[in-house]
C-alpha cells in the first residue's frame, strides 16, 4: 500500500472539516497521521505546529456537568495561596508532575514507554506528544458519589459534606487543620478555543484494578485513569491545555463557590483569616465537629 503524502492527508482533512466539523475522533486520527507524515518527510517544524491541533482535539471534551457539586480540600499554606484563591474567586492548576502521587497521571508514563519501545518516526511522534503534554495543567476535586456512575445510574448533583470520607480531611487538608471549599460546576468554567487550540474541561477519573501500559491506551484513559485503591475519592479533574502558558502553576476563574468548611482542628488564627477572606460576601462558613451520635463521622456547624 502506497503511503499518503502530507499534502494528500491535509487535503483530505480540510474536506472532513467542512463535511463533518464535529467528528473529533476522525479529526484526531487524521491530524496525527498528518504529523507523522510530516516527520517522515523531514518537515519537523511543520510537524511540531500541526501536533498542537492534533493534541487539542485528542484531549478536549465539551461536557459541562452543569450544577454538579465538587469538593476541594486545601491547607492553609504559609504564603497564603489557598486563601488568595478564596479572596479572588480563582483556582490554581498545576502541571501533573507536581502532584503528590508519582503514579498520577499515567499519561506521561505511557508516553515515555512508547518512546522507549518505538522506532524511528513512532519514537519521534511519541516524543512530540510528550512535549505537548507539558502544556497540561490540572486541578483535582472530589465527590461523595461518582460524577459518572459505572452502573449507568443517574448521578447526584448535590453533595453533602457529612458524607465525605474522613480520609479526605486527613490526606488533603493537613490532618483536619485546613479547609474544604464546595464548588458548583458552571458552563462559564469550561471553554474551548479552536483558534488558539486551548481548552478547560472536566473529566471524571476512571478507576481500574490494573493499568496495563503495554496495551493501546486512549488519550482519555491515559489522562484520567487511576488505581482502584483511590476509588473512594470519586475524583473529578479540571484539565487545562494552553500551549502559551509556560508556568508550572496558573490560576483561572473558579466555578461557583457554594460554601466553606473548616477542618475539625483548624486553628483560631486560620479561622479568623478565612472569616476575613469571606467578609462582605454571601458564602456560608462552617466548622466541622464530631457527630454526637456517630464517633466515625463529622458534621458541619454554621459559624458565619
Amino acid at each position: 500500500m502506497t503511503k499518503r503524502t502530507s499534502t494528500e492527508i491535509e487535503s483530505e482533512y480540510k474536506r472532513l472539516v467542512v463535511k463533518e466539523p464535529h467528528n473529533y475522533n476522525m479529526r484526531c486520527k487524521m491530524l496525527w497521521d498528518l504529523t507523522s507524515a510530516l516527520l517522515q518527510e523531514g518537515k519537523r517544524e511543520e510537524a511540531w505546529e500541526k501536533s498542537n491541533e492534533a493534541f487539542y482535539y485528542s484531549c478536549m471534551n465539551e461536557t459541562v456537568y452543569e450544577g454538579f457539586e465538587v469538593f476541594s480540600f486545601r491547607s492553609f499554606d504559609e504564603k497564603g495561596y489557598s486563601l488568595d484563591d478564596i479572596k479572588k474567586n480563582t483556582i490554581s492548576l498545576v502541571h501533573p508532575d507536581m502532584f503528590n502521587d508519582p503514579f498520577d497521571t499515567v499519561f506521561f508514563q505511557w508516553l515515555r514507554r512508547k518512546i522507549d519501545i518505538s522506532e524511528n518516526t513512532k519514537k519521534e511522534l511519541a516524543a512530540i506528544i510528550l512535549r505537548r503534554g507539558d502544556a497540561l495543567k490540572a486541578r483535582c476535586f472530589m465527590r461523595t458519589t461518582p460524577l459518572v456512575p459505572s452502573d449507568g445510574s443517574v448521578p447526584q448533583k448535590v453533595q453533602d459534606i457529612k458524607d465525605v470520607n474522613p480520609l479526605m480531611w486527613a490526606h488533603y487538608a493537613n490532618s483536619h487543620k485546613g479547609f474544604c471549599a464546595k464548588y458548583e460546576l458552571t458552563p462559564s468554567f469550561v471553554f474551548q478555543d479552536e483558534t488558539k487550540h486551548c481548552f478547560m474541561r472536566i473529566g471524571a477519573i476512571k478507576y481500574a484494578e490494573e493499568i496495563n501500559l503495554t496495551t493501546g491506551l486512549s488519550f482519555e484513559d491515559a489522562l484520567l485513569m487511576k488505581s482502584k485503591i483511590w476509588s473512594y475519592e470519586n475524583e473529578v479533574r479540571a484539565i487545562l491545555y494552553d500551549p502559551e502558558c509556560k508556568e508550572q502553576v496558573t490560576t483561572k476563574p473558579a466555578p461557583k463557590l457554594n460554601s466553606i468548611y473548616l477542618g475539625l482542628r483548624c486553628s483560631t488564627s486560620d479561622r479568623q483569616e478565612m472569616t476575613q477572606a469571606l467578609r462582605g460576601g454571601a458564602i456560608p462558613l462552617y466548622q466541622m465537629e464530631y457527630d454526637p451520635t456517630d464517633a466515625s463521622k463529622l458534621i458541619p456547624k454554621r459559624i458565619g
